[in-house]
């Protein structure tokens, strides 16, 4: 089973909306008679401080077990799931940084992605291929390692926002 580029595009759209009940990153800006203090379509609340934005990309992250399974059941491969799992933490990811309020913090992030990763916004598909090859996982062990991967969060991070795994 080939995932198509359109249901892949709508799922991540729904688990978008779905974990937070917040907009996917091509929404429209709110009109003037909307509130510009929530999410256009659903009209919750807006992730300001960076503890919700922390919950809310938690959020995002958790389903990542349960969608890749669903989708094994449905017959996509290894490195099909692989790559609907992390595009959906990465697309997390580059939400999340752009609701911070603190942009030197964002930058700081960027920073520290560059350091650790060779690119400011946090591992490439491609980069976590290499890693789990110079582990020594060869075949769909590479993907499947991608796939859990995906669905943790720093532990670190999370306590600094008082968010229990």
């Amino acid at each position: 089973m080939r995932i198509k580029p359109l249901l892949f595009k709508t799922l991540l759209t729904c688990l978008t909306i779905f974990s937070f009940g917040c907009a996917p990153l091509d929404f429209q800006s709110p009109s003037k008679e909307q509130n510009a203090e929530a999410c256009p379509p659903c009209n919750n609340p807006i992730p300001k401080t960076n503890a919700d934005i922390r919950l809310w990309y938690n959020n995002q992250v958790v389903i990542i077990p349960t969608l890749t399974e669903q989708f094994s059941r449905e017959g996509a491969s290894a490195k099909e799931r692989a790559e609907l799992a992390y595009a959906i933490r990465h697309r997390a990811r580059i939400y999340a940084r752009l609701l911070m309020p603190d942009k030197e913090e964002v930058e700081m992030l960027r920073k520290r992605d560059m350091e650790k990763y060779g690119n400011p916004d946090g591992p490439t598909f491609e980069y976590l291929v290499q890693k789990n090859q110079k582990k020594g996982l060869t075949g769909d062990a590479i993907y499947e390692a991608i796939i859990e991967s995906s669905g943790r969060t720093n532990a670190e991070y999370n306590a600094r926002f008082g968010i229990k795994q």
